[in-house]
């Protein structure tokens, strides 16, 4: 089963190549995903031998990613970088881009000016790798505004958090009115917006499904961009996953200078998903093999796809009832939801079952005794 299927891997051989290379390899195993190389060539390039050297280097590349034992193949075209990149990562069906923070020109700065047109542009989901090390996974923030495009991301984090058995911090910041206009001496009772932002974080987080994550959640007033960078620094964060709106720039508290500070200085690697989800489940058709089914199963449920576990348990024990394995992971995560009667059922199914082995067993044993 995927949950990344493919993963598009500009390149332009700089300096945070290797690094993001050695990401892309990490997330492509552990997603089981396939990896597109893609190098954007000056236009209306005519110089053959700077076609022969790229060929060459990104052949190296996908060697490397194939030794990995990962599906990999590349593509040279020549155009507008951004352009090119947005087109293929649509052409492709790529569930994300996955880029090595650029080259900025301002020191202060994290991205280049491509990754930064990139972001914008692209309804393709963008993963950002900080160029001075490999992505952590220990502990993942998503910022959310309560928007449709922050659940996504949340989502999506989960989803991270589950394969990597990563820390999830969600957290919201609420520029209050007391903040907003301290400057002319408004006085305001910080805790009506306290006691109106934590019901709305309550019902934002009703819904969402956080069965097998280890998470937090972080309600903090301020200057959002502030308090999301001084949280991701003082407490170790590795990844950042964050939800935006098509192409003008991220809602909410992520606009204007905000998103600046976010998206160029934040000291670690980030998602930016837009309408598009990182996570889509793609299931491996034509699975016969009993045991491929169970382990399949074991995943799902581990990722959240309850219903989809269950299906591949019980086709588990349609090709064997006296698949034991099957029938106990169909009363533990009957239990785990909540239906007592069906776990029950189940349970008993397998005790019975245990009970006619047992009873065969004695039986051929004394039966080979007495001869």
């Amino acid at each position: 089963m995927q949950l990344i299927k493919k993963i598009l891997f500009p390149t332009d051989f700089g300096e945070s190549m290797d690094v993001a290379l050695r990401s892309a390899i990490n997330i492509a195993k552990k997603f089981e995903s396939e990896i597109i190389l893609l190098h954007v060539l000056p236009e209306n390039i005519s110089n053959e031998r700077l076609k022969d050297l790229v060929s060459i280097k990104m052949k190296e590349f996908e060697e490397k990613i194939k030794k990995e034992d990962i599906k990999c193949c590349f593509e040279l075209i020549s155009g507008n970088t951004c352009d090119v990149i947005i087109e293929v990562a649509e052409s492709k069906r790529a569930n994300m881009i996955l880029l090595g923070a650029g080259r900025s020109r301002k020191m202060e700065f994290k991205l280049g000016s491509n990754s930064e047109k990139i972001i914008k542009n692209s309804i393709v989901p963008v993963w950002v790798i900080e160029k001075d090390k490999p992505v952590s996974f220990e502990t993942i923030l998503c910022p959310v505004d309560f928007s449709d495009e922050s659940k996504l991301a949340l989502d999506n984090a989960i989803h991270i958090c589950r394969r990597y058995d990563s820390k999830l911090i969600i957290m919201h910041v609420e520029e209050s009115l007391g903040v907003k206009y301290s400057d002319i001496g408004l006085d305001v009772d910080e805790s009506v917006w306290v006691a109106k932002s934590t019901t709305e974080f309550q019902s934002f987080l009703k819904d969402v499904n956080l069965s097998g994550v280890s998470w937090d959640k972080v309600l903090r007033g301020g200057k959002p961009s502030n308090e999301i960078m001084g949280f991701i620094s003082s407490n170790n964060v590795g990844l950042v996953v964050m939800g935006s709106t098509g192409k003008s720039g991220l809602r909410s508290f992520f606009t204007g200078s905000v998103t600046e500070k976010v998206t160029r200085k934040v000291p670690c690697s980030f998602v930016v998903i837009k309408t598009e989800s990182l996570i889509h489940l793609n299931l491996e058709k034509g699975l016969t093999d009993i045991g491929e089914l169970f382990k399949e199963g074991v995943q799902l449920e581990k990722d959240g796809y309850t219903d989809e576990a269950i299906a591949r348990w019980k086709r588990c024990t349609a090709k064997n009832e006296y698949y034991l394995k099957a029938w106990g992971a169909l009363a533990s995560v009957h239990e785990k939801l909540g239906e007592t009667s069906k776990a029950e059922s189940y349970h008993d199914i397998k005790q019975r079952i245990q009970r006619s082995i047992w009873d065969a067993e004695i039986e051929a044993d004394l039966g080979g005794k007495n001869n």
